[in-house]
């Protein structure tokens, strides 16, 4: 299981507390941003809107346009990875977002 973490979040580090537990590698991803093909790997296995994957609400965020498309988010988060969403669990079959506790936890 890999989790896509932000230490400075506190979601991330509430989700990365409770996957403890069970084997996981944690990718810092502002530190080390995901390729493009990462990226169209892991929206691949996106449990929810693509939409979603990037906090709109981020002081960096671009404006959401009306149509939001996987270029334009790869595009976007490859030029600036803090934007993505967090934290993201993958299990290689699947990802999700999961910022609520009740997601990690149905996630598993």
């Amino acid at each position: 299981m890999i989790i896509y973490h932000n230490p400075r979040c506190s979601k991330s580090r509430n989700a990365l507390e409770i996957i403890n537990n069970f084997e996981h590698h944690v990718v810092f991803y502002i530190n080390n941003p995901l390729t493009r093909d990462e990226l169209i790997s892991l929206i691949s296995r996106l449990d929810g809107p693509l939409h979603e994957l990037i906090r709109w609400s981020d002081a960096e965020a671009p404006s959401k346009p009306e149509n939001v498309d996987i270029d334009f988010v790869i595009n976007q988060l490859i030029a600036n990875p803090k934007i993505m969403q967090r934290p993201i669990i993958d299990d290689g079959s699947r990802a999700a977002i999961c910022r609520m506790t009740e997601n990690v936890l149905t996630f598993l």
